[in-house]
């Protein structure tokens, strides 16, 4: 279930694979039938509106508010070897029109994280792109992924089960290059 309380709207998904939108303001429901073909287990709104849901069939698929389809990705076994898990929309906005590292540009809600491989890694996803996601690879000393955020115009924070904390530069050619990271914490983070 996800609300969004600017448009008054709340997402839910059923164990079939449909979202079924409920308009508050108006008292309409649409169900959405047959984007994925399992259990949908995420729901996420974007600032600017956008319905990411993720499923058991491995399928992100990307709806407008009115339920429209705007973008599937089905990943086959091609990049997720693992359940995703802490998916989140990075907030562009304040990065404009920029240039990342293939060329692409990042426009706000064009950017999809999430954790692989047990909260051992990050995927960055320009859904905008034909590009296949850029993997985002960490120590394996500092344990599994916690949480993760973007902070200001370019910086990526993830935190770490055994304290560590590091930013990466999203619009560097090296994204995968830690800008800084050091053991903020002394104690677990789980």
């Amino acid at each position: 279930i996800q609300w969004r309380p600017r448009e008054c709207i709340l997402a839910v998904s059923t164990v079939r694979g449909d979202t079924v939108f409920h308009y508050s303001a108006s008292g309409k429901r649409l169900v959405t039938e047959g984007k994925h073909s399992k259990r949908v287990s995420v729901l996420r709104w974007s600032e600017s509106n956008l319905l990411l849901s993720y499923g058991e069939d491995k399928m992100m698929v990307v709806s407008k508010a009115s339920g429209e389809t705007s973008s599937v990705t089905h990943d086959q076994g091609k990049y997720l070897h693992a359940d995703a898990e802490l998916i989140k929309w990075a907030d562009c906005s304040a990065l404009g029109a920029q240039s990342t590292r293939d060329g692409e540009y990042l426009a706000s809600d064009s950017l999809l994280l999430y954790a692989i491989k047990g909260r051992k890694g990050l995927q960055l996803h320009n859904i905008h792109s034909a590009q296949k996601p850029i993997q985002l690879s960490f120590s394996a000393t500092y344990g599994k992924i916690v949480d993760y955020f973007v902070v200001g115009a370019r910086s990526l924070v993830v935190a770490f089960a055994k304290g560590n904390v590091c930013a990466l530069d999203l619009l560097s050619a090296h994204v995968n290059d830690e800008v800084s990271s050091d053991k903020f914490f002394l104690n677990s983070l789980d």
